[in-house]
């Protein structure tokens, strides 16, 4: 752990690219585990819902053994307008998702309706979830603490 520590802090840019790469490799081929073990096609909101679990979890465990959990802000609640702007990134996230998926323009909730609109929610959420753990977590503390 040492030495990933000291990689992170002596080559931050190849940290960070090292660990995107990581965690799309590990992203799809955790889907793809999912998929075959559930028996569903691969990319199934449930697979897609498993695998990016089990990679958000890898990030919060590697951020946690390299000592960095509190100093990234992981632990952290944050204020209240930081909670604001992140409630309102995911409802236009949301509804941008439910528009695409459903084909309305106007975000209304009779979409929230259709069959598949749990599974489109469910996936906006752990989306936003993973990548804000892995990239505003674990990278971008890489990156500042390095410069």
């Amino acid at each position: 752990m040492t030495a990933l520590k000291l990689f992170a802090t002596n080559h931050p840019l190849g940290f960070a690219l090292a660990l995107t790469l990581a965690w799309l490799v590990l992203l799809i081929l955790g889907m793809g585990l999912a998929a075959g073990a559930l028996r569903r096609p691969y990319g199934d909101a449930v697979t897609g819902a498993i695998a990016r679990l089990v990679v958000t979890a890898g990030a919060l465990v590697l951020t946690w053994r390299l000592g960095w959990l509190s100093e990234a802000g992981v632990t952290r609640l944050g204020g209240w307008q930081a909670w604001l702007l992140a409630l309102a990134g995911l409802v236009y996230y949301s509804a941008a998702s439910l528009s695409a998926f459903f084909g309305r323009v106007a975000f209304d909730f009779s979409s929230l309706s259709h069959s598949g609109s749990p599974d489109v929610l469910v996936t906006c959420l752990l989306v936003g979830l993973s990548e804000e753990i892995l990239f505003s977590g674990l990278i971008l503390y890489a990156l500042a603490r390095a410069w």
